[in-house]
Parts: C-alpha cells; sequence; structure tokens
C-alpha cells in the first residue's frame, strides 16, 4: 500500500500544476547546461586545460576535474593537522616566492543544485574561449585566471544529477526543488530539511523516491563520513584537495535565496573573520552590477560550529585551504526575495568567479595580511 500511495503521490507532483507545463522548460536557456551529457560534451571539448578522471559513481559514471595553470611545486613535511599542530600550517605545502595562487571549484555535490553545473561549465567555456556559452566576453576572468592554478569539478555527484529530469527550477515552487533534491518518504511525504538528515545512507524501505542530494549509493557527499567516506566522490574531492593544496576552494551550492557566500565554522577565528569579509564584499559588489544578491546579511555568529564539519569544513583539515561555501540561487517563485531569471543566476556565478580571482592577486591574497606565509592562520 505504502508504495502505491508514492506511485500515486510522484504521478501528481509531475502534473503540470505542481511542476511547470512542458512548454515552460522549453523555454529554458541553450546556456544553462546543467546534464551529464552536458559535462561530457564540454570535457570532451577541452583543450586549453587537463582533464582527469578523480573517480566513478556508484551509478558508473565518471567525476572528472578541469586544471589550467602549471601545478607548481611544494615541499611537503607533514600532513596538515600535523603542520598545524606544530604551529607551522605552511610545512604542508611550501611553496616559492611568487608561486601562482591555486583556487579549487566543486560544483554539483547536490545534484538538484543544478544552477552550480551550469556555473562551472560556463567557467571552463571561459577559459577556453574568453565568452561564456551566451558569447559574453569575461575578460577579466580570463585574464586574472591565467595566472592561478585553477581547478574544477563541474559535477561532484552526477548519480544526483542524472536522477533529477529538470533542467531548471526557475519560476516553479519552492516544493518542487524540494521533492527533487531531498526525495520522498515510501508514503510520498516529502523528508524537508533539516529531517532527511536523519537517515544517511538513504536506503531502505523508507525511501520512494530518492532525490538528487544523494549518489546511487544513498550517499549525501556534503554530509558523508568525512574521517571513513562511503563514497568515492567524496574519497576523491578529499584526495585531490590535498595533492593540489589550494589557497581556497569554493564549494558551489543552491538554494531558494539569492547569491550569498556562507561562513564556515570548523576553521581558525582569523580564517572566519575573513570568510566574512569576503562574504560582505560579494553583496556589495552584486548591488553595484545591478544583480540581485542575498537579501541579508550572515555575521560571524552564524558560523558557530554547534555539532559536526561537513565537506567545507573538511576540505580545510585535509589541505589546509581557506574553505567556502557559496550558495547560489535556484530562482525559484514563491518570493519575491527569490525570484532572477537565468541571465541573473549565470551571473550570480560568474562575477563570484570574478572577485574569487581578484582577491587572490591582491595584497596578502586570500589570506588578506601581506607578509603572512600561505597557509598561516595564526591571529
Amino acid at each position: 500500500m505504502p508504495n502505491q500511495i508514492s506511485k500515486l503521490i510522484i504521478s501528481l507532483l509531475a502534473s503540470a500544476n505542481f511542476l511547470g507545463s512542458s512548454s515552460f522548460a522549453g523555454q529554458v536557456p541553450e546556456f544553462f547546461r546543467s546534464r551529464t551529457g552536458d559535462v561530457g560534451k564540454v570535457i570532451s571539448s577541452v583543450k586549453k586545460g587537463s582533464v582527469r578522471l578523480e573517480a566513478v559513481s556508484p551509478g558508473g559514471r565518471p567525476v572528472y576535474s578541469v586544471s589550467y595553470g602549471e601545478m607548481e611545486p611544494y615541499v611537503r613535511t607533514a600532513n596538515f593537522v600535523s603542520a598545524a599542530l606544530s604551529g607551522h600550517p605552511e610545512a604542508f605545502a611550501r611553496r616559492a616566492e611568487g608561486a601562482r595562487p591555486v583556487l579549487m571549484v566543486i560544483a554539483g555535490v547536490h545534484g538538484h543544485e543544478l544552477e552550480t553545473v551550469v556555473g562551472a561549465l560556463n567557467l571552463i567555456r571561459i577559459m577556453e574561449t574568453g565568452k561564456d556559452f551566451r558569447g559574453r566576453a569575461w575578460d577579466e576572468i580570463s585574464e586574472k585566471a591565467a595566472r592561478y592554478r585553477l581547478v574544477i569539478i563541474p559535477c561532484a555527484n552526477p548519480d544526483g544529477r542524472e536522477r533529477v529530469p529538470k533542467n531548471s527550477f526557475v519560476g516553479l515552487p519552492a516544493d518542487t526543488m524540494t521533492y527533487y533534491g531531498q526525495g520522498t518518504r515510501a508514503d510520498g511525504t516529502m523528508f524537508r530539511w533539516p529531517w532527511v538528515k536523519e537517515y544517511h545512507p538513504m536506503v531502505g524501505g523508507n525511501v520512494g523516491f530518492l532525490g538528487g542530494y544523494f549518489n546511487d549509493q544513498g550517499v549525501n557527499i556534503q554530509c558523508d563520513d568525512m574521517f571513513f567516506p562511503m563514497a568515492e566522490e567524496t574519497k576523491a574531492i578529499l584526495r585531490l584537495a590535498k595533492l593540489e593544496a589550494p589557497d581556497l576552494v569554493v564549494n558551489v551550492h543552491s538554494h531558494e535565496e539569492r547569491g550569498e557566500f556562507l561562513i564556515s565554522s570548523f576553521v581558525p577565528p582569523a580564517m572566519r573573520a575573513r570568510n566574512k569579509e569576503i562574504a560582505d564584499r560579494y553583496l556589495e559588489v552584486m548591488k553595484k552590477e545591478g544583480v540581485p544578491p542575498c537579501h541579508f546579511t550572515r555575521e560571524l555568529k552564524d558560523a558557530q560550529g554547534f555539532w559536526a564539519m561537513d565537506l567545507t569544513d573538511a576540505l580545510y583539515h585535509v589541505s589546509g585551504a581557506m574553505p567556502v561555501t557559496f550558495e547560489g540561487p535556484h530562482g525559484c517563485s514563491d518570493s519575491l526575495a527569490y525570484r532572477i531569471d537565468y541571465d541573473g543566476i549565470l551571473d550570480t556565478h560568474l562575477i563570484m568567479y570574478r572577485e574569487l580571482l581578484r582577491i587572490g592577486l591582491e595584497p596578502g591574497g586570500f589570506r588578506g595580511k601581506p607578509g603572512v606565509p600561505r597557509g598561516n592562520w595564526k591571529e
């Protein structure tokens, strides 16, 4: 009986009133590319960058990285935790004076957050051609990125992305996004956040529709066991971060609101403060650009770590990088505070990347303090 109820509810959710008509889906612009097939096509077109297979998902789908700029040598005498506890965290990756900054981008950790894949694929397009898929030039991104080691994972959870049939949530109710993102119980009721995290991995008879949060193993990569990861995708992300020792890693997500940086919790106080500076700066830049950002400002007190670290925090502890979570907009229609169009969503992401590229080349770089050794976040 529960399975019959689940099928009935899924059928109702597929109606035009809930999911939007097919004519609306047909209005998704060509530049808004996020399908796993789109990822494959972009990967196959890369000529200036280097492509590497980082993992194969439980569903047999590839997880790629694309890198630009030379990987310059560094000297490592300790893993990061040991280096940090020595009082010299830079011992994890001592680089030569003037070595290029390293920026790592992770997109598509949650399969329904397809806008993150759109942004990452357009960033790769800019790196290859100087223009996004709209044909719009981003000269500053091209010029500044040429001075970086830039590493991009365009879709970290291809299983989840493949499971979600939508190509956009623009103009659709937030419940549509929630259904496809977090899935349903066997009786068809939606799990919703944060209760969806009570069951992990998401397997067994209580699961109706498995949402895009999860890979085919039922693992939410963002909330994996960071000490003993269950997902090959999680292992690959942490392994790549350890290898690259980035100065900053941005874990790109989507939410109902407009674009903003969250403030990481389980990192040094100086890093949280710098995270807050970058978050505030981004909101001001967006206002000047005329692209609507998040309508409220995050505060340091919001970053109190009460329970446990997630993937973003873990990236610091394995690589020494400043880890930041960026939340871009889905474009859902429930509130005027959420509404933004396709161009606005893409610009939200590309302006974010441009701003990070600017910051890393300024005096003091991502650390924000000239003369402080890279990787050292002591006060």
